[in-house]
């Protein structure tokens, strides 16, 4: 009985089944700051803002990379044991021959194959990322997924669209927008971010699509940019 509990706990815990799932949030480490009231092991403090969750340790670990803000001291491994979308399983996936579509009627879609290449069967959570290049915007945000079970040695292709609105980000009157530019398109079993590829030994495979038309606001009402 007590295994039983203990494999549904780790089930709704992961989201897996069959060996393998993925987190829905960044799970923090545990900082031991003594004897410190800044601290308290009981719960985190979680505010409401564009960068909550995700974005802000991914986004955060970008702007020490680059340089901005103030980011001095800030060390990404001291707060992130295991980030957003990071799975572990029982066997291993390769991903191959990866592409952005882009359809007559303007819609998106990603496309990539996955191959079980371990000795059993295993789901994998294939991941679409997509970062904007508008200034400011948060780094790249998960806009689409798809699960696939597959037996040892089994390849599957995949496609996940990617809506039109997902292209847009919030700018600074609270209008959803694209802008020109390219905007970054990541496909994997992960975030891109470092740690999960050191995790996992591997990283998502970037892909680009380039938008070279004029900046757009997103309408509900029309459901497209104008």
């Amino acid at each position: 009985l007590y295994s039983v509990f203990l494999k549904r706990s780790l089930s709704a815990f992961t989201n897996s089944s069959a060996g393998t799932g993925e987190y829905s949030t960044s799970w923090v480490q545990y900082n031991d700051m003594g004897k410190s009231d800044k601290c308290n092991e009981n719960y985190i403090v979680y505010q409401e803002g564009i960068y909550i969750g995700y974005r802000y340790y991914e986004t955060r670990y970008a702007d020490v990379v680059m340089g901005k803000g103030n980011t001095a001291g800030y060390d990404y491994h001291k707060d992130v044991a295991y980030p957003f979308g990071y799975g572990d399983s029982y066997t291993t996936f390769a991903y191959s021959k990866p592409v952005v579509k882009v359809a007559k009627d303007g819609t998106v879609s990603a496309t990539v194959t996955v191959t079980n290449t371990g000795r059993v069967a295993g789901r994998e959570t294939v991941q679409v990322y997509v970062k904007s290049p508008l200034k400011g915007a948060p780094n790249a945000q998960l806009k689409g997924l798809k699960k696939l079970l597959l037996n040892p040695g089994e390849s599957k292709t995949v496609t996940i669209p990617i809506p039109g609105k997902s292209f847009g980000v919030y700018d600074e009157q609270a209008e959803r927008v694209i802008v020109p530019g390219e905007y970054e398109i990541y496909v994997g079993g992960s975030a891109p971010d470092r740690r999960s590829a050191e995790l996992l030994g591997r990283a998502p495979q970037k892909l680009s699509l380039r938008y070279d038309g004029g900046r757009a606001a997103y309408h509900d009402a029309e459901k497209k940019y104008l």
